[in-house]
């Protein structure tokens, strides 16, 4: 696990410093700070922003590779008995957030070949990109959700045989509502938004 996490700061500190000289070709290029956006123009024919896409994406496939690895290790932990339900729920998650990272990454790359190919509108760029953003932002919330059931029942069962403390249990159950109410407001979100985009198609 030491190994695996120096590895993993290495190639991080190598993505940072790939971003950077990323940054400073454009600004020689420009004379301007790096834009970012979906809808930035080309420079001199050359790609910035789908170039720290890439960058991104990479060090996103690595996280959800190590996410995967550590599951399938806490997996077999608790086959044998020597960690917690609770400890694999949350190493699930763990997995959930780096693939939705690496989900809207891709979601990004496609919309910014979009514009480069077809000059797509910068609003209806925002507004895919938000929706993406938004599903990814779902996936996670339910899982965070569902984590959060799995520690309050484990504390609740504690709770009645004396092994946690209600202070433990209402904490448990504070963190339950708060990912209930977390819940609630994405999918409220998701309506305006839906509703949003509608409205632009039937312009």
């Amino acid at each position: 696990e030491a190994l695996a996490s120096a590895e993993a700061e290495l190639h991080a500190m190598e993505a940072r410093a790939a971003r950077a000289q990323l940054n400073i070709e454009e600004i020689r290029a420009t004379s301007q700070p790096p834009r970012d956006e979906l809808s930035a123009p080309l420079v001199t024919s050359r790609d910035f922003v789908s170039d720290r896409i890439m960058l991104d994406l990479a060090g996103a496939q690595e996280r959800m590779t190590a996410a995967e690895r550590a599951l399938a290790e806490v997996n077999r932990r608790v086959t044998i008995g020597t960690v917690t339900e609770t400890e694999r729920a949350e190493a699930e998650i763990e997995l959930a957030r780096a693939r939705a990272v690496l989900a809207i990454l891709m979601e990004r790359r496609s919309l910014r070949r979009e514009f480069v190919e077809k000059g797509t509108a910068a609003e209806s760029l925002a507004l895919r990109f938000e929706l993406a953003q938004l599903r990814t932002d779902l996936e996670v919330a339910q899982e965070s959700l569902r984590l959060a059931r799995v520690r309050f029942e484990a504390v609740t069962k504690q709770s009645s045989v004396g092994t946690a403390t209600r202070l433990e249990l209402m904490r448990a159950e504070v963190e339950l509502r708060v990912r209930e109410l977390e819940l609630e407001q994405l999918l409220r979100r998701r309506q305006r938004l839906d509703a949003v985009r509608r409205d632009s198609q039937s312009q």
